[in-house]
């Protein structure tokens, strides 16, 4: 039985990856719905001896709040006007998702916790080798590589046969996350962490060094702020923090409050016009009375294919959020994810702490914190799973 549950278990993953890539990206796709399938059957089956479920009950009904009765309850009141069909079809995949990475959590909790990581890792690598060996889009020059990325010159990406550059970011990202948090040998970790770099670099994406920079602030802060004896002082450090963050977006709301200002236009082109896009959409939402509710729970190709959405950007997970399910399911995203935080930091498990504050910290850029195709939500959930009740 447990090669059976292994075999789907790495397929899922193979296949989650796989839906992207240029060869076979159909079989990929259609082997995937079969393990999620697969996975949610044996769920069922095994579900009395599932003791993740009454650990984690809180996670799990938020979840399901979110991504279930939250949207369902939009369709049954008719506040949801377009793309039905696709939001029943999302809500059934988001719970999919949920059931997986429940599943594949149990199984490595049984197993290896490190297995994870290791097999996560092994899977991401071959894929992006597999890539660089067949399409060859990638060079080893590195100090251009590194210019090109601070003067915002990015014409040449490596796309390594996925359809996009960003898709292999991610990969990367993972595949040093994974690589670090898997029990693989020294010297194995040293060319696997080189390798899947030197790929990111290629990609020309600055989102995942600039969620790995937030992530090492963080720690710096939150070691810091462990080795201080004095209460009063912490009170203090905790009003200064939280005031400078206030201040500080209120000073950046006055500069993007007028989008002719030079600090606007010059933070729009240095995020490739994305800051702009997403004013416009959140003014689109204003305008047509969605900000509250949303418009639906629809996947990003939902929004390219239709003609009123055009113009609407979601690169954001937080602007997706806004744009799919309005302000509250922006607030009932984060109370989940923050929730998965606070217990983290309550845990002091360093590892998951930086897992989570990393996708927070992406997500910002990207739609890829909580999506059942994300590779990073793949990561984000199992991790919490697994992870959570290790203290260290």
């Amino acid at each position: 039985m447990n090669i059976i549950r292994r075999s789907l278990i790495i397929m899922f993953l193979v296949c989650s990856i796989g839906s992207f890539f240029e060869y076979f990206n159909t079989i990929f796709l259609g082997l995937r719905y079969i393990c999620m399938a697969s996975l949610f059957l044996l769920f069922l089956l095994e579900i009395r001896k599932n003791f993740i479920l009454k650990k984690h009950i809180f996670i799990i009904l938020l979840f399901v709040l979110t991504f279930f009765i939250y949207p369902l309850v939009g369709i049954l009141f008719n506040i949801y006007l377009y793309g039905l069909i696709t939001i029943l079809m999302n809500i059934c995949f988001y719970i999919s998702f949920l059931v997986c990475c429940l599943y594949i959590s149990q199984y490595y909790l049984e197993t290896s916790r490190a297995n994870f990581f290791k097999d996560f890792s092994m899977i991401c690598f071959l894929f992006l080798i597999s890539g660089a060996l067949i399409y060859r889009d990638f060079t080893i020059d590195v100090i251009t590589l590194v210019f090109n990325l601070v003067g915002n010159n990015r014409i040449e990406r490596s796309y390594l046969g996925f359809t996009n550059p960003n898709q292999v970011a991610i990969m990367s990202s993972v595949l040093i996350i994974t690589t670090y948090l898997s029990n693989m040998k020294k010297i194995t970790k040293i060319i696997l962490l080189g390798f899947s770099l030197l790929i990111l670099i290629n990609t020309g994406a600055r989102t995942p060094l600039l969620a790995m920079l937030l992530m090492v602030v963080f720690f710096i802060f939150y070691y810091s702020y462990k080795k201080i004896t004095i209460p009063l002082l912490k009170v203090m450090l905790k009003t200064l923090l939280i005031g400078c963050t206030i201040v500080s977006i209120l000073i950046f709301a006055n500069f993007i409050s007028t989008v002719s200002s030079s600090f606007f236009v010059s933070l729009d082109i240095l995020t490739t016009n994305r800051l702009s896009r997403q004013l416009n959409t959140i003014k689109f939402l204003l305008d047509s009375r969605s900000f509250i509710f949303g418009l639906g729970m629809f996947n990003i190709s939902f929004f390219s294919s239709q003609d009123i959405f055009s113009g609407l950007n979601t690169d954001s997970y937080y602007t997706y959020c806004l744009a799919t399910t309005g302000i509250i399911g922006l607030v009932l995203n984060l109370y989940l994810v923050g929730n998965m935080l606070i217990k983290s930091l309550k845990m002091k498990n360093m590892s998951l702490i930086g897992i989570i504050i990393f996708c927070i910290s992406y997500a910002a850029f990207e739609a890829t914190l909580i999506f059942p195709t994300s590779l990073l939500s793949i990561l984000l959930f199992v991790s919490y799973f697994i992870l959570i009740d290790k203290v260290g």
